[in-house]
Protein backbone atom coordinates (compact mmCIF):
# COMPACT_ATOMS: atom_id res chain seq x y z
CA UNK A 1 0.00 0.00 0.00
CA UNK A 2 1.06 3.54 -0.62
CA UNK A 3 2.81 5.78 2.29
CA UNK A 4 -0.66 7.68 2.21
CA UNK A 5 -2.46 4.65 3.50
CA UNK A 6 -0.57 5.48 7.21
CA UNK A 7 -0.95 9.18 7.34
CA UNK A 8 -3.49 10.71 9.72
CA UNK A 9 -6.04 12.87 8.71
CA UNK A 10 -3.87 15.19 10.74
CA UNK A 11 -0.77 14.62 8.53
CA UNK A 12 -2.62 14.93 5.49
CA UNK A 13 -4.54 17.91 6.05
CA UNK A 14 -0.72 19.51 6.84
CA UNK A 15 -0.08 17.98 3.84
CA UNK A 16 -2.33 19.18 1.80
CA UNK A 17 -2.26 22.60 3.52
CA UNK A 18 1.45 22.71 2.46
CA UNK A 19 0.51 21.87 -1.30
CA UNK A 20 2.70 18.51 -0.98
CA UNK A 21 0.32 16.63 -1.58
CA UNK A 22 -3.24 17.50 -3.87
CA UNK A 23 -6.73 16.81 -2.42
CA UNK A 24 -7.18 15.08 -5.91
CA UNK A 25 -3.98 12.94 -4.76
CA UNK A 26 -5.87 11.77 -1.64
CA UNK A 27 -9.19 11.40 -3.44
CA UNK A 28 -7.99 8.96 -5.98
CA UNK A 29 -5.70 7.52 -3.93
CA UNK A 30 -8.54 6.69 -1.01
CA UNK A 31 -10.97 5.39 -4.25
CA UNK A 32 -8.19 2.89 -5.52
CA UNK A 33 -7.83 1.48 -2.43
CA UNK A 34 -11.57 1.18 -2.14
CA UNK A 35 -11.59 -0.76 -5.93
CA UNK A 36 -8.75 -2.90 -4.15
CA UNK A 37 -10.03 -3.64 -0.65
CA UNK A 38 -13.86 -3.09 -0.45
CA UNK A 39 -14.86 -6.09 -2.81
CA UNK A 40 -13.66 -8.16 0.14
CA UNK A 41 -14.10 -5.97 2.77
CA UNK A 42 -17.46 -4.94 1.96
CA UNK A 43 -17.04 -1.66 3.83
CA UNK A 44 -19.19 0.51 1.83
CA UNK A 45 -22.59 0.75 0.54
CA UNK A 46 -22.24 3.63 -2.02
CA UNK A 47 -18.71 4.98 -3.49
CA UNK A 48 -19.19 8.67 -4.28
CA UNK A 49 -16.68 8.47 -6.89
CA UNK A 50 -17.81 11.61 -9.10
CA UNK A 51 -18.78 13.69 -6.32
CA UNK A 52 -15.32 12.98 -4.39
CA UNK A 53 -12.98 14.18 -7.15
CA UNK A 54 -15.16 16.79 -7.89
CA UNK A 55 -15.17 18.07 -4.82
CA UNK A 56 -11.46 17.37 -4.66
CA UNK A 57 -10.97 19.67 -7.53
CA UNK A 58 -12.41 22.41 -6.55
CA UNK A 59 -10.53 22.16 -2.99
CA UNK A 60 -7.38 22.12 -4.70
CA UNK A 61 -8.35 25.21 -7.21
CA UNK A 62 -9.15 27.43 -4.09
CA UNK A 63 -5.92 26.63 -2.72
CA UNK A 64 -3.90 27.74 -5.41
CA UNK A 65 -6.59 31.05 -5.61
CA UNK A 66 -5.58 31.73 -1.72
CA UNK A 67 -8.97 30.85 -0.84
CA UNK A 68 -9.93 30.18 2.99
CA UNK A 69 -8.12 26.32 3.52
CA UNK A 70 -9.98 24.45 6.41
CA UNK A 71 -9.00 22.12 9.09
CA UNK A 72 -9.31 19.09 6.83
CA UNK A 73 -8.34 20.71 3.65
CA UNK A 74 -8.19 17.47 1.07
CA UNK A 75 -9.09 14.76 3.51
CA UNK A 76 -10.93 11.81 2.12
CA UNK A 77 -13.68 10.42 5.10
CA UNK A 78 -16.55 8.14 5.00
CA UNK A 79 -20.51 9.06 6.71
CA UNK A 80 -22.40 5.98 7.87
CA UNK A 81 -25.11 5.51 5.52
CA UNK A 82 -27.66 6.57 8.40
CA UNK A 83 -26.26 10.51 7.63
CA UNK A 84 -28.19 12.34 5.16
CA UNK A 85 -26.47 12.88 2.04
CA UNK A 86 -27.87 15.32 -0.33
CA UNK A 87 -28.75 14.04 -3.76
CA UNK A 88 -26.64 10.69 -2.75
CA UNK A 89 -28.32 7.83 -1.45
CA UNK A 90 -28.87 7.17 2.33
CA UNK A 91 -30.59 3.88 3.48
CA UNK A 92 -29.94 3.40 7.32
CA UNK A 93 -29.02 -0.15 5.73
CA UNK A 94 -32.75 -0.85 5.95
CA UNK A 95 -34.74 -2.28 2.47
CA UNK A 96 -37.13 0.62 3.35
CA UNK A 97 -35.25 2.87 2.63
CA UNK A 98 -33.56 1.40 -0.03
CA UNK A 99 -34.52 4.00 -2.66
CA UNK A 100 -34.19 7.13 -0.69
CA UNK A 101 -32.23 9.94 -1.63
CA UNK A 102 -32.01 12.84 0.72
CA UNK A 103 -32.29 16.62 -0.54
CA UNK A 104 -30.39 18.17 2.06
CA UNK A 105 -26.94 17.13 4.19
CA UNK A 106 -27.16 15.79 7.59
CA UNK A 107 -25.18 18.71 10.19
CA UNK A 108 -22.32 16.34 10.34
CA UNK A 109 -21.80 16.08 6.33
CA UNK A 110 -22.13 20.08 5.60
CA UNK A 111 -19.80 20.33 8.94
CA UNK A 112 -17.35 18.27 7.88
CA UNK A 113 -17.80 19.82 4.06
CA UNK A 114 -17.17 23.23 5.42
CA UNK A 115 -13.96 22.51 7.50
CA UNK A 116 -12.78 20.81 3.83
CA UNK A 117 -13.28 17.21 4.27
CA UNK A 118 -14.10 15.17 0.59
CA UNK A 119 -16.70 12.21 1.02
CA UNK A 120 -15.73 9.11 -0.62
CA UNK A 121 -18.58 7.22 0.18
CA UNK A 122 -21.20 6.07 2.62
CA UNK A 123 -20.80 3.26 4.81
CA UNK A 124 -22.15 -0.25 5.81
CA UNK A 125 -24.51 -0.60 9.20
CA UNK A 126 -26.55 -2.65 10.96
CA UNK A 127 -29.90 -2.22 9.26
CA UNK A 128 -31.43 0.95 10.92
CA UNK A 129 -28.38 1.03 13.35
CA UNK A 130 -29.42 -2.18 15.48
CA UNK A 131 -28.63 -5.57 15.79
CA UNK A 132 -27.60 -7.07 12.21
CA UNK A 133 -26.78 -6.04 8.71
CA UNK A 134 -30.26 -6.30 6.06
CA UNK A 135 -30.28 -9.86 4.24
CA UNK A 136 -29.77 -7.31 1.52
CA UNK A 137 -26.77 -6.17 1.97
CA UNK A 138 -25.03 -8.78 4.39
CA UNK A 139 -22.45 -7.11 6.75
CA UNK A 140 -18.48 -6.00 6.52
CA UNK A 141 -15.40 -8.48 7.43
CA UNK A 142 -12.81 -7.40 9.43
CA UNK A 143 -9.92 -6.40 8.15
CA UNK A 144 -7.87 -8.69 10.96
CA UNK A 145 -9.75 -11.68 10.13
CA UNK A 146 -12.03 -11.82 6.92
CA UNK A 147 -14.41 -14.64 9.06
CA UNK A 148 -15.00 -12.08 11.83
CA UNK A 149 -17.44 -9.40 12.83
CA UNK A 150 -16.86 -5.47 12.83
CA UNK A 151 -19.18 -5.11 15.42
CA UNK A 152 -22.25 -2.78 14.82
CA UNK A 153 -24.21 -0.88 14.10
CA UNK A 154 -21.07 1.45 12.56
CA UNK A 155 -19.46 -1.66 11.31
CA UNK A 156 -18.78 -0.13 7.78
CA UNK A 157 -16.70 2.65 8.92
CA UNK A 158 -14.67 0.97 11.61
CA UNK A 159 -13.91 -1.40 9.08
CA UNK A 160 -12.79 1.29 6.04
CA UNK A 161 -10.51 3.38 9.01
CA UNK A 162 -8.90 0.22 10.02
CA UNK A 163 -8.28 -1.08 6.32
CA UNK A 164 -6.72 2.22 5.64
CA UNK A 165 -9.30 3.03 2.58
CA UNK A 166 -10.00 6.45 4.36
CA UNK A 167 -8.44 8.11 8.01
CA UNK A 168 -11.67 8.76 9.19
CA UNK A 169 -15.02 7.98 9.21
CA UNK A 170 -18.36 8.94 11.30
CA UNK A 171 -20.52 6.62 13.27
CA UNK A 172 -23.37 6.65 15.79
CA UNK A 173 -23.76 5.10 19.07
CA UNK A 174 -27.00 4.15 20.75
CA UNK A 175 -25.93 1.38 22.88
CA UNK A 176 -22.27 1.24 21.86
CA UNK A 177 -22.30 1.17 17.79
CA UNK A 178 -19.04 3.30 17.43
CA UNK A 179 -17.52 1.77 20.60
CA UNK A 180 -17.85 -1.64 19.51
CA UNK A 181 -16.81 -1.32 16.18
CA UNK A 182 -13.83 0.38 17.09
CA UNK A 183 -12.67 -2.66 19.87
CA UNK A 184 -13.44 -5.04 17.01
CA UNK A 185 -11.44 -3.43 14.29
CA UNK A 186 -8.36 -2.15 16.42
CA UNK A 187 -9.59 1.86 16.00
CA UNK A 188 -10.54 4.63 18.09
CA UNK A 189 -14.74 5.31 18.34
CA UNK A 190 -15.50 8.71 20.01
CA UNK A 191 -18.99 8.85 21.42
CA UNK A 192 -19.41 12.43 22.40
CA UNK A 193 -21.04 14.00 25.90
CA UNK A 194 -24.87 13.66 24.27
CA UNK A 195 -25.93 16.75 22.35
CA UNK A 196 -22.54 17.97 21.80
CA UNK A 197 -22.79 17.01 17.86
CA UNK A 198 -26.33 17.79 16.69
CA UNK A 199 -27.72 14.61 15.07
CA UNK A 200 -29.96 16.62 12.33
CA UNK A 201 -30.81 15.00 9.35
CA UNK A 202 -29.06 11.27 10.80
CA UNK A 203 -31.85 8.55 10.76
CA UNK A 204 -32.58 7.72 14.33
CA UNK A 205 -32.87 4.76 16.33
CA UNK A 206 -33.97 6.40 19.43
CA UNK A 207 -33.75 10.15 19.68
CA UNK A 208 -33.52 9.94 23.34
CA UNK A 209 -29.62 7.83 23.39
CA UNK A 210 -28.18 8.63 20.16
CA UNK A 211 -24.98 10.15 19.70
CA UNK A 212 -22.60 10.89 16.46
CA UNK A 213 -19.06 10.85 16.74
CA UNK A 214 -15.66 10.69 14.97
CA UNK A 215 -13.87 6.95 14.33
CA UNK A 216 -10.18 7.55 13.44
CA UNK A 217 -6.69 5.46 14.14
CA UNK A 218 -5.72 7.80 16.75
CA UNK A 219 -6.99 10.19 19.17
CA UNK A 220 -5.75 13.28 17.49
CA UNK A 221 -7.86 12.98 14.82
CA UNK A 222 -10.65 11.85 16.64
CA UNK A 223 -10.11 15.20 18.22
CA UNK A 224 -9.64 16.98 15.08
CA UNK A 225 -13.13 15.92 13.49
CA UNK A 226 -15.21 16.86 17.00
CA UNK A 227 -13.70 20.30 17.10
CA UNK A 228 -15.57 20.53 13.31
CA UNK A 229 -18.41 18.90 14.26
CA UNK A 230 -19.73 20.47 17.62
CA UNK A 231 -22.31 23.61 18.27
CA UNK A 232 -26.11 23.52 18.62
CA UNK A 233 -28.26 23.16 15.69
CA UNK A 234 -31.92 23.88 16.04
CA UNK A 235 -33.00 20.90 14.12
CA UNK A 236 -31.90 18.62 17.33
CA UNK A 237 -33.61 19.76 20.22
CA UNK A 238 -31.14 18.06 22.35
CA UNK A 239 -28.43 19.74 20.72
CA UNK A 240 -26.04 22.23 23.11
CA UNK A 241 -25.46 25.27 22.98
CA UNK A 242 -21.76 25.37 23.97
CA UNK A 243 -18.45 27.71 22.72
CA UNK A 244 -16.04 26.62 20.15
CA UNK A 245 -13.30 25.29 21.28
CA UNK A 246 -9.81 22.92 19.38
CA UNK A 247 -10.33 20.13 21.18
CA UNK A 248 -6.85 18.83 20.15
CA UNK A 249 -5.65 21.85 22.07
CA UNK A 250 -5.51 20.16 25.42
CA UNK A 251 -4.00 16.87 24.35
CA UNK A 252 -0.47 17.56 25.53
CA UNK A 253 -1.20 18.53 28.78
CA UNK A 254 -0.54 16.37 31.59
CA UNK A 255 -2.38 13.78 32.63
CA UNK A 256 -0.28 13.30 36.08
CA UNK A 257 -2.69 13.70 39.09
CA UNK A 258 -5.90 12.36 37.42
CA UNK A 259 -7.72 9.82 38.66
CA UNK A 260 -8.95 6.55 36.95
CA UNK A 261 -12.06 4.83 39.07
CA UNK A 262 -11.96 0.86 37.98
CA UNK A 263 -14.90 -0.36 38.84
CA UNK A 264 -15.56 -3.47 41.37
CA UNK A 265 -15.78 -6.82 39.95
CA UNK A 266 -19.71 -8.12 39.89
CA UNK A 267 -20.43 -11.49 39.86
CA UNK A 268 -22.57 -11.30 37.08
CA UNK A 269 -20.41 -9.70 34.73
CA UNK A 270 -17.83 -11.86 32.30
CA UNK A 271 -14.50 -10.94 31.11
CA UNK A 272 -12.32 -12.90 29.22
CA UNK A 273 -8.85 -13.11 30.54
CA UNK A 274 -7.35 -11.62 27.30
CA UNK A 275 -9.23 -8.36 27.86
CA UNK A 276 -9.10 -8.86 31.40
CA UNK A 277 -4.90 -8.60 31.20
CA UNK A 278 -4.86 -6.21 28.37
CA UNK A 279 -6.73 -3.58 30.47
CA UNK A 280 -4.88 -4.61 33.44
CA UNK A 281 -1.60 -3.69 31.43
CA UNK A 282 -3.01 -0.18 29.69
CA UNK A 283 -3.99 1.18 33.46
CA UNK A 284 -0.48 -0.08 34.63
CA UNK A 285 0.62 2.69 31.98
CA UNK A 286 -1.56 4.75 32.68
CA UNK A 287 -0.25 5.14 36.70
CA UNK A 288 3.51 5.33 34.67
CA UNK A 289 2.30 8.37 33.42
CA UNK A 290 1.17 10.00 36.64
CA UNK A 291 -2.64 8.93 36.93
CA UNK A 292 -4.17 7.64 39.86
CA UNK A 293 -5.93 3.79 39.55
CA UNK A 294 -8.55 3.67 42.31
CA UNK A 295 -11.46 0.81 42.55
CA UNK A 296 -14.98 2.11 42.96
CA UNK A 297 -18.45 0.48 43.75
CA UNK A 298 -21.08 1.20 40.26
CA UNK A 299 -23.98 -1.41 40.03
CA UNK A 300 -23.45 -3.93 37.31
CA UNK A 301 -23.40 -2.68 33.86
CA UNK A 302 -25.87 -5.64 32.98
CA UNK A 303 -28.29 -3.27 35.02
CA UNK A 304 -28.13 -1.14 32.09
CA UNK A 305 -29.12 -3.45 29.25
CA UNK A 306 -32.74 -3.44 29.45
CA UNK A 307 -33.51 -0.04 30.24
CA UNK A 308 -32.02 0.84 27.04
CA UNK A 309 -33.23 -2.35 25.16
CA UNK A 310 -37.09 -0.68 26.44
CA UNK A 311 -35.88 3.17 25.51
CA UNK A 312 -34.42 1.60 22.08
CA UNK A 313 -37.33 -0.15 21.28
CA UNK A 314 -40.31 2.12 21.94
CA UNK A 315 -38.35 4.82 19.99
CA UNK A 316 -37.85 2.91 16.73
CA UNK A 317 -41.53 1.85 16.67
CA UNK A 318 -42.30 5.55 16.72
CA UNK A 319 -39.89 5.97 13.78
CA UNK A 320 -41.29 2.60 11.47
CA UNK A 321 -44.42 1.37 13.26
CA UNK A 322 -46.12 2.17 10.30
CA UNK A 323 -43.80 1.04 8.24
CA UNK A 324 -43.47 -2.82 9.46
CA UNK A 325 -47.56 -3.11 9.69
CA UNK A 326 -47.47 -2.39 5.94
CA UNK A 327 -44.01 -4.42 4.88
CA UNK A 328 -42.77 -6.92 7.64
CA UNK A 329 -41.14 -8.98 4.98
CA UNK A 330 -38.56 -6.20 4.12
CA UNK A 331 -37.16 -5.99 7.83
CA UNK A 332 -34.44 -7.78 8.43
CA UNK A 333 -34.91 -10.86 11.41
CA UNK A 334 -32.82 -9.17 14.13
CA UNK A 335 -34.59 -6.10 13.88
CA UNK A 336 -38.33 -7.01 13.06
CA UNK A 337 -38.65 -8.48 16.72
CA UNK A 338 -36.83 -4.64 18.78
CA UNK A 339 -39.90 -2.94 16.72
CA UNK A 340 -42.25 -5.58 18.02
CA UNK A 341 -41.10 -5.12 21.58
CA UNK A 342 -41.60 -1.34 21.28
CA UNK A 343 -45.12 -1.66 19.77
CA UNK A 344 -46.36 -3.81 22.56
CA UNK A 345 -44.17 -2.25 25.31
CA UNK A 346 -46.82 -1.05 28.02
CA UNK A 347 -46.41 2.85 28.92
CA UNK A 348 -45.91 1.95 32.32
CA UNK A 349 -42.76 -0.24 31.69
CA UNK A 350 -41.16 3.13 29.75
CA UNK A 351 -41.83 5.53 32.60
CA UNK A 352 -39.89 2.54 34.94
CA UNK A 353 -37.39 2.50 32.11
CA UNK A 354 -36.87 6.60 32.39
CA UNK A 355 -36.94 6.47 35.78
CA UNK A 356 -34.04 3.50 36.06
CA UNK A 357 -32.29 5.61 34.09
CA UNK A 358 -32.38 9.01 35.80
CA UNK A 359 -31.38 6.52 39.08
CA UNK A 360 -28.85 5.28 36.84
CA UNK A 361 -26.95 8.42 35.85
CA UNK A 362 -27.50 9.55 39.17
CA UNK A 363 -25.10 7.25 40.42
CA UNK A 364 -22.49 7.59 37.67
CA UNK A 365 -22.65 11.32 38.53
CA UNK A 366 -21.49 10.63 41.95
CA UNK A 367 -18.86 8.14 41.17
CA UNK A 368 -17.87 10.86 38.52
CA UNK A 369 -17.67 13.72 41.38
CA UNK A 370 -14.74 11.12 43.40
CA UNK A 371 -12.92 10.25 40.04
CA UNK A 372 -11.69 12.05 36.66
CA UNK A 373 -12.21 8.91 34.43
CA UNK A 374 -13.91 4.86 34.32
CA UNK A 375 -12.03 2.65 32.55
CA UNK A 376 -13.52 -0.25 31.72
CA UNK A 377 -12.82 -2.86 28.98
CA UNK A 378 -14.99 -1.78 25.52
CA UNK A 379 -15.78 -5.33 25.29
CA UNK A 380 -14.92 -8.83 27.15
CA UNK A 381 -13.52 -10.71 24.49
CA UNK A 382 -12.48 -10.08 20.99
CA UNK A 383 -13.82 -9.53 17.50
CA UNK A 384 -16.41 -12.89 17.13
CA UNK A 385 -16.97 -15.22 14.14
CA UNK A 386 -19.54 -13.65 11.37
CA UNK A 387 -22.96 -14.16 12.42
CA UNK A 388 -22.52 -15.80 15.53
CA UNK A 389 -25.20 -16.50 18.48
CA UNK A 390 -22.88 -17.16 20.90
CA UNK A 391 -19.25 -16.56 21.44
CA UNK A 392 -16.45 -19.45 23.21
CA UNK A 393 -13.76 -17.60 25.16
CA UNK A 394 -12.21 -19.33 27.74
CA UNK A 395 -13.86 -22.52 27.28
CA UNK A 396 -17.10 -21.21 27.87
CA UNK A 397 -19.79 -20.26 25.64
CA UNK A 398 -21.79 -17.54 26.35
CA UNK A 399 -24.67 -15.51 24.56
CA UNK A 400 -23.41 -12.98 21.63
CA UNK A 401 -26.62 -10.64 23.17
CA UNK A 402 -26.32 -9.46 25.76
CA UNK A 403 -22.72 -9.67 26.90
CA UNK A 404 -21.07 -7.57 23.62
CA UNK A 405 -22.54 -4.94 24.97
CA UNK A 406 -21.70 -5.41 28.77
CA UNK A 407 -20.33 -2.22 29.36
CA UNK A 408 -21.11 0.27 26.42
CA UNK A 409 -25.02 1.52 26.90
CA UNK A 410 -24.21 2.41 30.82
CA UNK A 411 -22.60 5.87 28.97
CA UNK A 412 -25.79 6.03 26.36
CA UNK A 413 -27.62 6.28 29.20
CA UNK A 414 -26.06 8.61 31.19
CA UNK A 415 -24.96 10.92 28.12
CA UNK A 416 -21.42 11.53 29.36
CA UNK A 417 -18.58 10.81 26.67
CA UNK A 418 -16.99 7.72 26.27
CA UNK A 419 -14.10 6.14 23.98
CA UNK A 420 -12.47 2.96 23.15
CA UNK A 421 -8.62 2.66 21.79
CA UNK A 422 -6.91 -0.03 21.46
CA UNK A 423 -4.53 -1.30 24.65
CA UNK A 424 -3.61 -4.84 23.21
CA UNK A 425 -4.17 -8.22 20.78
CA UNK A 426 -5.09 -11.53 21.37
CA UNK A 427 -3.03 -14.70 20.63
CA UNK A 428 -5.29 -14.95 17.60
CA UNK A 429 -4.08 -11.20 16.70
CA UNK A 430 -7.53 -10.04 17.07
CA UNK A 431 -7.52 -5.99 18.89
CA UNK A 432 -8.55 -5.57 21.81
CA UNK A 433 -10.05 -1.99 23.28
CA UNK A 434 -10.42 -0.19 26.46
CA UNK A 435 -12.80 2.38 27.22
CA UNK A 436 -12.63 5.85 29.11
CA UNK A 437 -15.56 7.38 29.97
CA UNK A 438 -15.50 10.82 31.44
CA UNK A 439 -18.30 13.70 33.22
CA UNK A 440 -20.43 15.28 30.36
CA UNK A 441 -18.74 17.90 28.73
CA UNK A 442 -15.42 16.55 30.00
CA UNK A 443 -14.89 15.22 26.46
CA UNK A 444 -11.64 17.09 26.60
CA UNK A 445 -10.37 15.59 29.72
CA UNK A 446 -11.56 11.63 28.06
CA UNK A 447 -9.19 12.25 24.89
CA UNK A 448 -6.52 13.60 27.17
CA UNK A 449 -5.97 10.68 28.94
CA UNK A 450 -6.75 8.62 25.70
CA UNK A 451 -3.79 10.52 24.05
CA UNK A 452 -1.71 10.45 26.39
CA UNK A 453 -1.52 6.48 26.72
CA UNK A 454 -1.89 6.30 22.91
CA UNK A 455 1.46 7.89 22.88
CA UNK A 456 3.29 5.57 25.40
CA UNK A 457 1.90 2.40 23.32
CA UNK A 458 2.01 1.28 19.73
CA UNK A 459 -1.24 -0.76 18.92
CA UNK A 460 -2.63 2.03 16.90
CA UNK A 461 0.35 1.62 14.64
CA UNK A 462 -0.37 -2.37 14.02
CA UNK A 463 -1.68 -2.91 10.26
CA UNK A 464 -4.64 -5.59 9.66
CA UNK A 465 -3.22 -8.29 7.67
CA UNK A 466 -5.67 -7.05 4.57
CA UNK A 467 -3.35 -4.22 4.16
CA UNK A 468 0.20 -6.44 3.25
Amino acid sequence: MSALADRTATELAALTRAGEVSAVELAEHALAAIDALNPTLNAFMTVTREHALGRAAALDALRLAGGPIGPLHGVPIALKDNADTAGIPTTAGARIFRDRVPAADAVVAARLAAAGAVLVGKTHMHELAGGQGHPDWGDPHNPWDLTRACAGSSSGSACAVAARLVPAAIGTDTGGSIRLPAHACGIVGLKPTYGLVPRTGVVPLSWSLDHVGPMTRTVEDAALLLTALVGQDAGDPGSLHVPARDYRAGLELPVRGLVVGVPCPHPDVFVGREAAAAVEQALRTVESLGAHVVEIDLPSPLEAWPIAIAIMAADLAELVGDEIRERPGDFGPWIRPLIRLGQLLPATDLIRAQRLRERFRAVHARALRAVDIIATPTVSYPAWPLGAAQVEVDGDVIPYIPSVGTFTPPWNLTGMPAISIPCGFSAGGLPLGLQLAGRPLEDGVVLRLAHAYQQATDWHLRRPPVCA
